[in-house]
């Protein structure tokens, strides 16, 4: 094996255990987004998301309160993990061009 075919291999073993550590992190994340109604003055924070092919919306609060805020903070935690899965999976394909084209 030649010090290319290596660190090829190296980099792909890498990338598959960040998937799965981000996919770990992101399970215990929630899913969703956070919508805002205006009624009568106030604003009011909605959880929207799927469950059993059918859009939910949960009442959360106002949109001000702290829980919302951290709420959001988790989500585009999640969502930010979803890129970076996305990210490594297209390196994944790549790295695996470049295994086979060594081979």
């Amino acid at each position: 094996m030649n010090p290319i075919e290596s660190i090829v291999r190296e980099e792909y073993e890498r990338q598959k255990s960040l998937i799965e550590l981000w996919l770990a992190q992101a399970n215990k994340l929630p899913k969703g987004s956070i919508s805002c109604k205006s009624i009568k003055g106030q604003e009011y924070a909605y959880l929207n998301k799927w469950e059993n092919k059918k859009a939910v919306k949960t009442y959360l609060g106002l949109y001000t309160d702290d829980k919302v805020k951290a709420l959001q903070s988790q989500i585009k935690t999640r969502q930010d993990l979803s890129q970076k899965i996305k990210q490594a999976k297209l390196l994944i394909k790549k790295l695996e061009k470049g295994i086979r084209a060594t081979d």
